[in-house]
């Protein structure tokens, strides 16, 4: 895999305001796919009622206005909404998109669209992220090794920053029709605010339907924002969402497992965290002092006197 200034950078949010951010450029492999998506259309209350008493056999305005106390002009009006979604027929009948709304719970468009789906190429993973409109390419000011300066925002707000280039490795795999699909769920899952849909279990794919690949994999970065901040794994930083549409956990992971083995990249997250890193540390050091003495005490209050000068029992300096 070749990465060089020719490149394209995608840059598809903006660094948090407030926070103390470095930015790194991802490298990405970019598929072109024909998949559905937009499973981010849910019912509300009274659609989704209506459409359960219907799935069940309702089949009278009359019955179905005092099975859930609504008039009937209102229940003619959420008739209407489901049939204008094509959920319904008149005769408060389900279409066959109806019935999979019931079972699935919510609106699953069955027109597929041209999305951009991107895989890791360290792992061949695919990123639980689409893009449906043409991506946003930042401008690239200079490169040096692997230091490129990047400029982002309009015109009368944008400023240059300085992006540290992440090392590419594998070849480009053609995901399967399930991993395409996955993607898109989590994609909408996350759209809708659900915290944690890149960790999807594979039980909440629908089967593959309608996939189609338009010629190869192209090969992108895609900039990431290294903000300073605990991500609930026991860091102390985390990657801003940058397709800002849900968490950036996993693009947090997909770094850390990295760094190890990449020392400019641990270079630039302690500069991130300087001092305020060590202090915590140093904290962190302090309580550890503070609970094995506690322990110590503990033991000697249980075992009795006799056992404070036994070797076997520890003594924390």
């Amino acid at each position: 895999m070749s990465f060089d200034r020719e490149t394209p950078v995608f840059q598809l949010a903006f660094p948090p305001p407030r926070q103390r951010y470095r930015p790194v450029l991802l490298p990405v492999w970019v598929h072109q796919v024909t998949a559905p998506t937009g499973y981010s259309r849910t019912l509300d209350v009274f659609q989704t009622v209506v459409l359960r008493l219907c799935a069940a056999g309702v089949r009278d305005l009359g019955d179905l206005s005092r099975l859930i106390g609504l008039d009937t002009a209102l229940c003619r009006t959420v008739i209407a909404r489901l049939v204008e979604g094509q959920l319904m027929e008149y005769g408060l009948k389900l279409t066959e998109a109806g019935r999979r709304t019931v079972v699935e719970g919510e609106v699953a468009e069955t027109e597929p669209r041209l999305v951009r789906v991107f895989q890791d190429p360290t792992t061949g993973a695919l990123l639980p992220r689409i893009l449906v409109a043409d991506p946003v390419r930042a401008d690239l000011r200079a490169y040096r090794g692997r230091w490129v300066t990047i400029q982002f925002g309009t015109a009368g707000a944008s400023r240059e920053v300085s992006a540290l280039t992440l090392r590419a490795s594998g070849s480009s795999m053609r995901p399967s029709e399930r991993d395409v699909l996955a993607a898109c769920r989590s994609h909408d899952l996350a759209v809708r605010g659900l915290r944690g849909a890149s960790r999807d279990s594979d039980n909440d794919v629908v089967a593959a339907r309608r996939i189609g690949f338009h010629g190869t994999a192209n090969p992108a970065y895609l900039v990431c924002y290294v903000v300073e901040g605990e991500d609930g794994s026991g860091r102390m930083w985390t990657v801003e969402d940058p397709f800002a549409v849900g968490d950036g956990r996993l693009f947090a992971d997909l770094l850390a497992a990295r760094t190890e083995g990449d020392e400019p990249l641990g270079r630039l997250i302690d500069e991130l965290l300087g001092k305020v890193r060590r202090d915590r540390t140093a904290t962190a050091r302090k309580v550890d002092r503070e609970l094995a003495e506690d322990a110590r005490v503990d033991v000697v209050r249980l075992l009795g006197e006799e056992v404070r000068d036994h070797p076997e029992v520890f003594n924390h300096h």
